[in-house]
């Protein structure tokens, strides 16, 4: 476990920052449709039989109690040849349904879920552009053994904070977390070492910005438990002032450093200064 994890904001969101407020994505806007296609991750309680991946899990099992003269005869992939055609009534006489590692959630509680996306490295030139708004903007350094990440419960709910794990194999309902679609992204992102911390949207103060059809998912976030403020190498100097304002005047970022991102002159990198104020 990182002991610090970073978040990137526009210079907009320094408005919901002052009230002590970050937005949890819903799951289901996720730009990923991998976060969200729930076929073998939350088959919907509506839907008949077994999944596939709960169909197989059961013939693993039923294949490991045969005989061994019978496994001799035939090898697992036979077996499950055979046994397909004759899924129906399988799972019909099955009268102990597979139960999933960990209660994996169905489709429609995957909707009811939201998360905060974190990361383990600053110097991620695409968070930067595309995140704080082509440096214009800010990120946020977080103490990650804040009990706000680690305790197991949110206002008696509970609450999943896990690092992503990055594979070209989609996961399967064997992983042991509740919510496994929502934890593991293909190798081409490993570089962002994402942290994601989960919780049920009920518990999240609602609020409709401008115009937007869809609301707003604001959780309190403890100011205490933000280490540094960095500042974008683009940031404008009205808003860069407003910020640093802001954190010498707020009691509760006292422990907060303030550094400042300056481009590297010959290589594609960053370097983050402390500033004396």
């Amino acid at each position: 476990m990182k002991n610090a994890l970073y978040k990137f904001f526009s210079i907009d969101q320094l408005k919901w920052l002052k009230r002590g407020l970050i937005a949890f994505r819903p799951a289901a806007r996720s730009a990923s449709p991998f976060d969200f296609d729930l076929v073998e991750y939350g088959r919907d309680d509506s839907s008949p039989g077994l999944s596939d991946a709960e169909f197989l899990q059961l013939m693993q099992t039923k294949y490991e109690v045969l005989p061994e003269q019978a496994k001799r005869l035939m090898d697992f992939d036979y077996f499950l040849e055979k046994s397909a055609s004759r899924r129906n009534e399988i799972e019909q006489a099955s009268s102990v349904r597979v139960k999933k590692s960990l209660d994996i959630a169905r489709a429609n509680e995957y909707k009811g879920v939201g998360l905060l996306s974190l990361t383990g490295k600053l110097n991620l030139l695409n968070h930067w552009e595309h995140r704080a708004n082509q440096h214009r903007g800010y990120a946020l350094e977080f103490d990650a053994t804040n009990q706000y990440f680690t305790g197991v419960r949110y206002k008696e709910c509970p609450q999943i904070f896990a690092s992503v794990k990055y594979s070209d194999l989609r996961p399967q309902t064997g992983e042991k977390n509740q919510f496994p679609a929502l934890f593991c992204k293909p190798q081409s992102y490993a570089e962002e070492e994402e942290f994601r911390l989960v919780r049920p949207l009920s518990k999240a103060k609602k609020e409709f910005v401008d115009d937007q059809i869809e609301p707003r998912y604001n959780f309190d976030i403890p100011l205490r438990s933000i280490r540094a403020i960095i500042i974008g190498a683009r940031m404008p100097r009205s808003q860069r002032d407003e910020i640093i304002n802001f954190a010498r005047h707020e009691m509760a970022l006292k422990q907060a450093v303030i550094k400042e991102s300056q481009l590297d002159p010959n290589n594609f990198t960053l370097h983050f200064v402390e500033m004396t104020l």
